[in-house]
């Protein structure tokens, strides 16, 4: 390098105009120096990405490499095979570029191959590896380096990707009891859960369901069937004989044989019911309390409409012509 000398040149501070000008005699406008990567680089190859940040030159190390190539015209190839030649004199200036095999970025963790597993400590470790799903990266210290480790989520979170540094709270709808869980779970039938980050879903009351798997609020929750709403108590009450619950909030229907009336308590909106069997059945069918057959009517359809008269058989028969 000494017998090359080289001498640093000095330009007067750029001028645009005269440069448009082609007057090249001040120095060139300033021209930033990047490295052009993938954006996901660092998900996909963390190491390379460190690689790259940590590479610095130095103007004494670009002399050195420039003076060993010489000052002959030189092939494509005796370029690389001279700039190749250099870099393994000069160890010392890149040594410290390449990462350590356990310094594990974000989305990463420290793995053991021997024992086939992410490890918690430098000592077993013998590389990095992206963290699974179900797994997340923590940054840690180890031997005073920086590094990082995989630990399985939460109950109450999950991860579905690869190289993640944080676990997802479970949505509204759906829960997760165990650590290192890929996806959360639906909330079954007769459960709910309003909140995220949960670990168990809430029951329905007593007698209660829902229609829906991951149901997420208590009103998702409505009566079983054979069971009726109770407004005053805001519970499900077992439905009376003679009467069709079907679940949800509905009025019960009557059952074929039965007359059903409803009355409503005006301070509490309590529900009482009071059931008859018919004489005979058919007079009442099932469907809407207080349904009566053709040309009955009244409690139990005891009665026939007016112009009409009960039969024998329980039917009703026109007055007409009758003295």
């Amino acid at each position: 390098l000494s017998e090359l000398e080289p001498v640093a040149l000095i330009f007067p501070k750029h001028e645009r105009r005269a440069w448009q000008a082609a007057d090249f005699s001040t120095t060139r406008d300033s021209t930033p120096l990047m490295a052009l990567m993938n954006q996901d680089v660092n998900l996909w190859a963390p190491q390379v990405r460190m690689f790259v940040n940590q590479m610095k030159w130095d103007m004494d190390d670009i002399n050195s490499l420039l003076a060993s190539l010489g000052t002959a015209a030189l092939s494509w190839n005796q370029t690389l095979a001279g700039a190749c030649q250099w870099l393994k004199d000069n160890r010392d200036v890149w040594q410290d570029w390449i990462p350590h095999a356990t310094t594990c970025l974000a989305g990463q963790g420290l793995y053991s191959a021997v024992e086939d597993r992410f490890v918690n400590h430098r000592a077993n470790a013998a590389t990095c590896r992206a963290c699974s799903p179900g797994w997340h990266s923590e940054s840690v210290m180890g031997d005073d380096i920086a590094t990082a480790i995989c630990v399985p989520c939460e109950a109450g979170r999950s991860q579905a990707s690869h190289g993640s540094v944080s676990c997802d709270p479970c949505l509204p709808g759906t829960v997760m009891p165990h650590t290192g869980a890929m996806l959360c779970e639906k909330c079954l039938q007769g459960e709910y859960q309003e909140l995220e980050g949960q670990a168990q879903c809430l029951p329905c009351h007593e007698a209660e369901t829902t229609k829906i798997l991951g149901a997420t609020h208590h009103s998702d929750c409505e009566c079983q069937v054979n069971h009726f709403w109770q407004s005053s108590s805001q519970r499900c009450e077992p439905c009376k004989e003679g009467l069709l619950c079907q679940g949800g909030h509905a009025l019960p229907l009557q059952k074929e044989g039965f007359w059903a009336d409803v009355h409503t308590d005006i301070s509490d909106g309590h529900l009482d019911f009071y059931v008859y069997r018919c004489r005979p059945e058919s007079r009442c069918p099932a469907g809407e309390l207080g349904g009566c057959r053709e040309l009955t009517m009244g409690r139990a359809c005891g009665s026939c409409q007016s112009g009409f008269s009960s039969a024998a058989d329980g039917t009703c028969n026109s007055c007409e012509g009758i003295v």
